[in-house]
């Protein structure tokens, strides 16, 4: 039940910063989470803020236990324990969100810039959320599936973009064999975005893979401070980590010319650089915020589609380049997710975690 209510209050999270909160494994590491009280301030109550902090604790005995205890840090009543009354309130035809009318819903003001996000999730809570929110309800939502996948035995919870892509993304059709089922962002019509692509390649990641990673400090001294991190696995694979740097610059920092062994056990942390090799990240400004992916994969993978060239010891491409090589390859998969080296047919398996850090002066 904790981890559902993690994973409830880490989609509101979303759906109010636009963010993800920080990976768990990266909160026990270097705790870097924003309290809800202080990213939401000013535009929604205090006591619904505190009461999503509270349920998004990264120790599971100190968060909120239950989906009645997070109901009642919200000033709702309990749930109803009766079977039958809740399957007599689940076969009303007019009503919406455990009793609520649709006339009195639709009468409500409208806040749908976070139901848009949340209205899926929000049901789990028998319209409580809703009420105390006070909203009109956004447009239905169409989802691929209405069965919810099976809990996790696990207090660490998947990420929301994670949660959200088995959710309302329909898999694609898998046209050739290292093509999978999976769901896959369709390409922006926009400018070309390093940051939207490596949110791609983390949304159409495998289903059976979980990864974390997290830098160890969230903020980094430029010319003084450098880049280490760690990434988890629970399978074996090949560990790629790719990073969009604050001046623009694409650089594969896993493997390099120093540490060329980028095989990583299963149920392991890794922390970067290890110490073996000379091959420190040192932080070089401007200031801003650096996008990186770490990516376990069942076989090696093939990332010169994105142009990259070695320098210092390390793969890299400017975003320029990356942005034509990603319109010359038209649409499918991010360019940035690279290509399986494997004899064919093979499938093209791997998992993914983002994660970010900012330089400062």
């Amino acid at each position: 039940p904790w981890t559902d209510v993690y994973a409830l209050a880490a989609v509101v999270y979303y759906a109010i910063t636009g963010k993800t909160p920080p990976t768990s494994v990266g909160r026990l590491m270097n705790d870097n989470y924003v309290p809800m009280t202080q990213a939401g301030a000013g535009r929604y109550s205090p006591a619904f803020l505190a009461a999503m902090d509270r349920a998004l604790i990264v120790k599971p005995e100190q968060r909120t236990q239950s989906i009645d205890d997070l109901r009642h840090d919200l000033g709702m009543a309990a749930s109803d324990p009766d079977p039958a009354k809740t399957e007599r309130r689940s076969r009303a035809p007019n009503t919406v969100a455990g009793g609520l009318s649709a006339g009195g819903a639709a009468a409500k003001k409208s806040r749908t810039g976070v139901f848009a996000a949340i209205g899926v999730v929000v049901l789990a809570i028998g319209g409580g959320l809703y009420a105390f929110l006070g909203g009109k309800p956004a447009a239905p939502a169409t989802v691929a599936s209405t069965s919810a996948p099976p809990a996790a035995t696990t207090p660490a919870a998947t990420t929301p973009t994670q949660a959200a892509s088995s959710v309302v993304a329909a898999p694609t059709t898998a046209t050739t064999p290292t093509e999978r089922a999976a769901p896959v962002q369709a390409a922006p019509s926009g400018p070309f975005d390093p940051a939207h692509e490596l949110e791609r390649v983390a949304t159409a990641q495998s289903p059976d893979y979980k990864v974390e990673a997290a830098a160890d400090k969230p903020h980094l001294k430029i010319n003084k401070d450098k880049l280490t991190f760690k990434v988890k696995t629970e399978k074996p694979g090949h560990l790629y980590v790719l990073m969009h740097g604050t001046d623009g610059n694409i650089i594969q920092l896993f493997p390099n010319a120093e540490a060329k062994n980028n095989q990583i056990r299963g149920d392991t942390t890794l922390s970067l650089p290890s110490g073996k090799g000379n091959w420190d990240i040192g932080i070089g400004g401007p200031p801003g915020v650096d996008h990186f992916i770490a990516i376990v994969s069942k076989f090696p993978r093939d990332f010169s589609g994105l142009g990259l060239k070695m320098r210092d010891g390390f793969a890299q491409t400017s975003t320029e380049e990356a942005s034509v090589a990603a319109k010359a390859q038209g649409t499918g998969a991010s360019i940035f997710a690279g290509r399986p080296v494997c004899q064919q047919p093979c499938t093209d398996d791997y998992g993914a975690a983002l994660f970010t850090a900012e330089e400062i002066n």
